[in-house]
């Protein structure tokens, strides 16, 4: 009986939802020893008109650091709030986003030149901003957005900055 509530919690967040995975890339200063990284979030959209959505997203990017086989790295696990704004108006086609959070975890793990493995957590405001292209919903109501995204998680007078393409799918079961 306990499986009802989460049922119906899940149906209703997958009602309103875009679904996303991303390929995730660090900036300079830090970029040059990360490799690609790749990470998955869920973005909820409620319109506010016909082409426009306050949209509030959470997930977790992972970056790993190149010569560890996958041991170190940063992970980022942000929720952040946006307005997406479609140019021709339709919901679909053209857009831009802009976002304003807070990473809610993150964390920095690597070995020094000893071999002593350390753990920084972090934690701070998180900006960011993205463009891309949404596509016409199909017949099943389903729309696909191809974008490109980036955001700074700032922390103890520094900043970690990614830039991401991201491929998203609505599970949206309403139309426009």
């Amino acid at each position: 009986m306990k499986k009802l509530p989460l049922a119906i919690t899940f149906v209703f967040i997958t009602t309103y939802s875009w679904s996303q995975i991303a390929i995730s890339h660090l900036l300079p200063h830090d970029g040059r020893q990360y490799s690609f990284g790749y990470g998955g979030m869920l973005k909820l959209a409620y319109p506010i008109s016909e082409g426009d959505d306050i949209t509030m997203e959470g997930g977790i990017v992972l970056n790993f650091q190149k010569g560890t086989g996958g041991a170190d790295g940063i992970a980022i696990c942000p929720l952040k709030l946006g307005y997406r704004y479609t140019f021709d108006g339709s919901g679909s086609g053209f857009y831009v986003e802009p976002q304003l959070g807070y990473n809610l975890y993150g964390v920095e793990s690597y070995e020094d030149d000893y071999g002593n493995g350390y753990n920084n957590k972090f934690n701070g405001i998180i900006a960011g901003a993205g463009t891309g292209y949404i596509f016409q919903a199909g017949k099943h109501g389903y729309q696909y957005e191809l974008g490109i995204y980036s955001e700074s998680v700032f922390f103890r007078q520094t900043a970690v900055t990614s830039i991401s393409l991201r491929f998203l799918c609505n599970f949206n079961f309403w139309n426009r």
